[in-house]
């Protein structure tokens, strides 16, 4: 009773309560952190047309056909599990979100050019990190969702090479995170193509200096990928 008033009177008024004004300093240094940390994109036409914001932020695209579902996961473990209750994509659900998030992060590059830390405003700061945040969540989805990737691979370099199946993954998660980072959305590929490439690379280079701290070779996984493309 009397509690659960209490509970939500004290919800209403910490919401009637106005947010604090950042300090003059704060936002200097916000705005020194943007300026520090410029976001890689990759531009594409689209994104200088009239409406693009309209048509590139807008809802995405119906699916086609309808979702599979995820395979039973009792049993295995928390990761396991993780990896297949995250949906992949569609190849217009990828060319959606790669043109999204490369447009956010041209939008906020756009932003943050005239930027002065002893001139900027609030408003300005606020505009350019919501931008980014928006981006590195879409990132963040399409990386989730291409996580299966990383454990096949790592799972065929442990089982030939004899390395740590964690740290292989870690290698392998870090050469997916630099594949959706420098993926070309406009070529008309899959990112697990480009992916594959820049995952095998990641464990590649692991297994080298894995031979140079033991001193001895070790069965290889029977590729040889050391050209990965990168932008």
């Amino acid at each position: 009773g009397g509690f659960a008033v209490t509970q939500v009177m004290t919800r209403s008024s910490t919401r009637r309560k106005k947010r604090r004004r950042p300090s003059r300093a704060e936002i200097a240094a916000r705005a020194d952190r943007i300026l520090r940390t410029e976001p890689h994109y990759i531009y594409h036409s689209s994104f200088d047309s009239p409406g693009a914001e309209r048509q590139i932020l807008g809802p995405p695209p119906e699916p086609t056909s309808p979702r599979r579902r995820a395979p039973s996961t009792e049993g295995t473990d928390f990761y396991v599990a993780f990896l297949y209750q995250s949906q992949l994509l569609s190849r217009d659900e990828e060319r959606y979100l790669f043109r999204k998030m490369n447009y956010l992060k041209f939008r906020a590059h756009r932003l943050r050019q005239p930027l002065d830390p002893d001139e900027a405003t609030a408003a300005q700061v606020e505009k350019i990190e919501s931008l980014e945040l928006e981006a590195e969540r879409i990132r963040n989805h399409i990386v989730e969702s291409n996580l299966r990737l990383v454990t096949a691979r790592a799972k065929h370099f442990a089982r030939t090479t004899g390395l740590p199946l964690d740290e292989l993954i870690s290698e392998g998660n870090i050469g997916l995170v630099q594949a959706v980072e420098h993926f070309d959305f406009s070529r008309g590929t899959k990112l697990s193509t480009y992916a594959t490439w820049a995952i095998t690379n990641k464990m590649l280079a692991y297994l080298r200096w894995s031979q140079r701290e033991s001193g001895h070779r070790m069965n290889g996984p029977g590729i040889c990928l050391d050209g990965v493309e990168s932008d």
